[in-house]
């Protein structure tokens, strides 16, 4: 239901104050990128809201396909932590996984209504460098691996196939849902989607259970 969306854990929220020079930099690109895209900020944007001269910042990363690469590997590794492993669930709760999947992305969303890098980056993708295209793929397919291994293991289905295809429901509707609310400003479309993810993964759930007996 829509509180235990709220409820969910969000992603760390990393203050600048507490981070190497490298990690700030990276925050602050994070944000701009989520804020207006890939091309939308400069290294002296960044230089400046960081505190440091251009130079420091080309110190650290030689050029702007490097920092966007270095910002979407640390999204992604901090993403997969977040989400965790079926594992970290009772043996057939994948319904409780997917909850968990949802709630990281809706908190990424209610934190400050901005499209999750993953998105952001996804939606300009054929515009971006080489090495940040191989990081949100790589990102990508990370998660759905998680989830694609949920649905399986616990028991959802007994057909890897199957197991992905609906993994990728999961993700694509809850990424399209995220860039409604962006554009509504509410997260009514989130909500809704969620929930009818839920509801027919459960009905697609036991067509696949009758379907084996």
């Amino acid at each position: 239901n829509n509180a235990n969306l709220a409820e969910n854990e969000p992603l760390p929220n990393y203050s600048v104050s507490n981070h190497s020079k490298a990690d700030q930099i990276m925050d602050v690109a994070e944000s701009m990128i989520r804020l207006g895209g890939f091309h939308a900020f400069s290294f002296r944007d960044i230089a400046k809201e960081v505190g440091l001269k251009s130079a420091s910042v080309h110190y650290h990363f030689p050029t702007k396909e490097d920092l966007g690469a270095a910002v979407m590997k640390r999204y992604g590794e901090r993403t997969l932590e977040a989400l965790g492993t079926i594992n970290d669930f009772d043996e057939s709760d994948w319904e409780g996984f997917v909850q968990h999947f949802i709630g990281i992305v809706y908190n990424a969303f209610s934190n400050d209504q901005k499209l999750c890098l993953c998105g952001m980056l996804a939606a300009e993708s054929l515009k971006l460098p080489t090495a940040v295209v191989v990081e949100v793929v790589a990102s990508v397919e990370g998660l759905l691996k998680r989830l694609e291994e949920a649905l399986y293991e616990a028991g959802w289905t007994s057909d890897r196939a199957l197991a992905r295809r609906g993994a990728s429901y999961v993700f694509s509707s809850l990424e399209g849902a995220m860039m409604m609310s962006v554009l509504m400003a509410k997260d009514e479309p989130l909500q809704a989607v969620s929930e009818l993810v839920i509801e027919s993964l459960r009905s697609l759930g036991e067509k696949n259970r009758q379907a084996a007996s």
